[in-house]
């Protein structure tokens, strides 16, 4: 079956042998449906239910949702992307809204489900939230004290390293041009503490064994407070100051 609108070029092609059909504008295909009911948009050869192809260079393949109310009053409003389970109806939901905005909405949020439901009405719980800020929420929807926020009844921060390597927290001033603190787990469960002036190489100033003992200038303190001489030799001092 092949049939032409009252514009040239613009036709449905039902006329391939491998069952496809084919949707052209302007004498050229535009998208095509195939055998197995796969769809693609810019390519003859989609892999996926739906696959949206094109070849461009400095600009961006683009797929929109729109909601065009305009001037929404309502924090809520927005777009949504929607996932859905075999059997468990609606599984998770990637949401931008709108939260204080006149217009435009200004978060995105990410909800899951974490039952194990079956009846098609689950009641999705929001995990994540990126703000108009670009603050970034983990367990709360209010992250307006720090880029990252982690809430709930029992937050929970983890780095973790897959190998037996320190997993280390980075601390930045002015991208490390004003200073570099690292905080390191080291191997056998003690905590140590580096720090850096510009320009220079960190090294470690504090030490916290797994046993609880604390050493500044050492990483084997002997007690539970040892202070050392530098590799200068300069005096050790502990200061009490009022």
């Amino acid at each position: 079956y092949n049939t032409t609108s009252d514009h040239a070029g613009h036709k449905i092609d039902a006329s391939s042998s491998n069952g496809e059909i084919a949707f052209a504008t302007g004498g050229t295909a535009r998208m095509y449906i195939g055998s197995t009911g796969k769809v693609g948009i810019g390519t003859a050869s989609p892999g996926e239910k739906l696959v949206v192809s094109d070849s461009l260079d400095n600009d961006l393949v683009t797929l929109k949702i729109e909601n065009s109310f305009g001037n929404a009053s309502v924090d809520g409003t927005g777009t949504a992307l929607q996932f859905f389970g075999w059997d468990a109806g609606i599984t998770a939901n990637i949401k931008s809204i709108r939260t204080g905005q006149s217009y435009s909405p200004s978060a995105l949020t990410f909800e899951t489900f974490g039952g194990n439901g079956t009846t098609g009405t689950n009641t999705l719980s929001e995990r994540m939230r990126i703000d108009d800020s670009g603050n970034v929420g983990i367990g709360t929807t209010n992250p307006n004290i720090g880029r990252l926020v982690v809430g709930g009844a029992s937050p929970t921060l983890a780095i973790n390293s897959s190998t037996n390597t320190d997993p280390t927290l980075f601390l930045l001033r002015n991208g490390g041009a004003n200073g570099i603190g690292l905080l390191k787990v080291r191997d056998g469960g003690h905590l140590s503490f580096d720090t850096g002036a510009t320009g220079a190489a960190q090294s470690e100033k504090v030490r916290i064994l797994a046993n609880g003992n604390v050493g500044i200038g050492t990483t084997s303190p002997l007690g539970k407070l040892m202070v050392r001489e530098d590799s200068a030799g300069n005096p050790t001092r502990l200061i009490v100051s009022n």
